[in-house]
């Protein structure tokens, strides 16, 4: 059996990076590995333009070391939600100041994707943490502005929410038709039970965090649509294995399939047929 991880942060300067990542992660059996940006925060940096900037220019380095490797990689960058709290408060940045660094950002990562270099945005959306209302308003601007840019592109986005179940699929879906996007290019990154299912069946992609409390708790309600598994490694010293690291993700599915919650038939649909049609690669 074979292995993606569908979301995954590797850090250069301060964590293991991209090399040893695909090293162990071939190990494992893994094939594919969507690796995404950090925020300009995570890598010491200011949430500025030029720390954006200087993210996403690391984020490909790293792609391109994990394919050397021999993984087939997917490459995400862009613009994350938590960076409108930080600009503003930390920064001290106004409203309209934060929203056009915030734009700035994503033009750049459209011009990435159009270079050819990346493959989508990821990972935009709103704070999944109490902040200030109008905070919420400012990154759904963003939000809209990113998925304007990527359906133009056909680029892949990375939705980053709240779990707010019914209310944020039904949100996501009235956007997808309202900018008229196709819905199989875009997934609600990080979705638990409570938020997949009704993701799922409105036709809308998620990747799942390969926990394995949350693969036992979702594997009956799993049936029709695209649903991956991922890490969502963020390759922090100070968070080791944070979520969870991406070797993991193959020893929690062949546990639930030893455990009888996923027969072989559904692990490869998530780890090789549901990769293929959404990230648009050739399975192995």
């Amino acid at each position: 059996m074979l292995y993606a991880d569908s979301h995954l942060h590797t850090n250069p300067l301060k964590g293991i990076g991209a090399k040893a990542v695909a090293e162990r992660f071939i190990k494992s059996g893994g094939w594919f590995v969507a690796i995404v940006s950090l925020p300009p925060t995570s890598l010491g940096l200011d949430p500025s333009l030029e720390g954006f900037t200087k993210s996403l220019e690391l984020t490909i380095s790293e792609c391109r070391a994990a394919r050397e490797k021999g993984l087939r990689v997917s490459c995400l960058g862009g613009y994350h939600p938590a960076m409108v709290d930080k600009m503003i408060d930390k920064l001290g940045m106004k409203l309209e100041e934060a929203y056009e660094v915030s734009i700035k950002s994503i033009d750049m990562a459209i011009k990435y994707i159009k270079k050819g270099v990346l493959d989508g945005i990821a990972e935009i959306g709103r704070p999944h943490y109490q902040v200030k209302p109008h905070y919420v308003v400012l990154a759904d601007m963003i939000l809209d502005y990113a998925l304007e840019g990527v359906r133009d592109v056909d680029g892949i986005a990375h939705l980053h929410l709240e779990e707010g179940g019914w209310a944020t699929a039904k949100d996501i879906e009235s956007r997808v038709k309202r900018l008229r996007i196709k819905r199989e290019r875009i997934a609600m990154h990080h979705a638990k039970p409570g938020l997949a299912e009704y993701a799922l069946s409105m036709g809308i992609p998620v990747t799942i965090p390969a926990l394995y409390p949350i693969i036992k708790a979702i594997s009956g309600k799993l049936g029709e649509g695209i649903y991956m598994f991922e890490s969502d490694y963020i390759d922090d010293p100070s968070r080791p294995g944070k979520v969870i690291y991406p070797w993991e993700v193959a020893e929690n599915t062949e546990k639930a399939m030893k455990e009888g919650l996923l027969d072989e038939e559904k692990a490869y649909r998530i780890h090789i047929d549901n990769i293929s049609k959404f990230y648009l690669v050739s399975p192995p």
